[in-house]
């Protein structure tokens, strides 16, 4: 969509999708584009509807949480729509809710995340060429964390309950290791 013709003509609830996807972080769509999300989708035979919350939506927000980790999924999620509410004024107040857009990053199989992954990091890892070393070599930082998340049978079944000193913990929580690349934290594993 071209600038001059955004906001132009009347929004409806149709073009919320397509207006999303294009005024939101723009200066990625060179690594992750539009068009690699959604052949990701095809290649891991993930068919989704057009709604407000697309997979290239949900992916932007996804990254977007990713580099503003003092922020709520929320906040990110705001700062995805209030572009397009300036675009499009008439949709000031019709946001969707934290459960959607919660919902909206459920819908998402591992498989899809898995194989983007593994189409951007050699794309990425060019990139950091001279930001990833110290007095010659490549240096790669481990970086753990541990995500608790809602209590499903699903979900206590594949991660199980933590217990410590207090007993027993009331939901799952997954154990994450990720390795990357230092200075631009390009994610290699």
């Amino acid at each position: 969509m071209r600038k001059d013709t955004i906001g132009k003509g009347r929004p409806t609830p149709a073009r919320i999708p397509d207006a999303l996807e294009r005024v939101v972080l723009n200066s990625l769509r060179n690594v992750v584009s539009d068009e690699l999300v959604e052949q990701t989708c095809q290649e891991v035979g993930y068919h989704f509807r057009r709604r407000k919350i697309t997979p290239v939506v949900t992916v932007r927000h996804r990254i977007l949480s990713g580099l503003w980790p003092e922020e709520s999924f929320h906040a990110c999620w705001q700062v995805l729509w209030d572009p397009l509410v300036r675009w499009f004024p008439p949709f000031q107040g019709q946001s969707p809710s934290r459960r959607r857009v919660a919902h909206a990053r459920a819908r998402l199989p591992l498989t899809l995340w898995r194989t983007l992954f593994q189409k951007v990091s050699p794309q990425a890892q060019p990139r950091s060429d001279g930001y990833d070393s110290w007095n010659g070599p490549r240096v790669v930082l481990a970086e753990g964390t541990c995500v608790s998340m809602i209590r499903t049978p699903e979900l206590a079944k594949a991660f199980g309950v933590n217990t410590g000193h207090h007993g027993r913990g009331r939901y799952p929580l997954a154990r994450l290791v990720t390795l990357g690349l230092a200075g631009t934290r390009t994610i290699l594993d």
